[in-house]
């Protein structure tokens, strides 16, 4: 884009990384901003964002997501059911679609396409689910477990 005497420049990068023996891909958004001055393009300013990766899927030991169905309430405020859909298991807020909870590890899942949230199960005392957790940007939304 080019504003008379300023100019922005925003760009992807896909950056691959041999790291003792293990390959790193990183992907960033950039984005530059110019300033023409004496008849000469200088950079001025420049903001460089990692774009988070999707965390891989891993096997669930069987009958494992039975234990995460039940019913979740998050304050005082909205309900959410987790069900299972064949294999697959799902989060449903009222008036919301369906979210497919995919595993990460044990009691931990993503959302396809939102590599910035974090779904993790919760377990009391004697290993029985309690909570469902909500990260978002490290920041913890605790929904209690209020029935199966």
């Amino acid at each position: 884009m080019d504003a008379g005497d300023l100019g922005v420049v925003t760009y992807a990068i896909a950056e691959r990384l041999d790291l003792f023996g293990q390959r790193v891909d990183t992907r960033y958004h950039t984005t530059d901003v110019y300033q023409r001055t004496a008849g000469a393009w200088r950079l001025i300013a420049s903001h460089t964002s990692v774009i988070p990766s999707e965390l891989p899927r891993i096997a669930q030991p069987p009958g494992r997501a039975a234990d995460y169905v039940g019913r979740y309430r998050l304050g005082d405020g909205p309900v959410a059911q987790v069900r299972l859909d064949g294999d697959r298991l799902l989060f449903e807020r009222e008036g919301r679609p369906a979210q497919e909870l995919v595993p990460t590890g044990v009691d931990r899942f993503a959302q396809a396409g939102r590599p910035r949230v974090e779904r993790l199960f919760r377990r009391d005392a004697a290993g029985r689910v309690d909570a469902f957790i909500d990260r978002r940007d490290n920041n913890d939304l605790v929904w209690i477990r209020t029935r199966n």
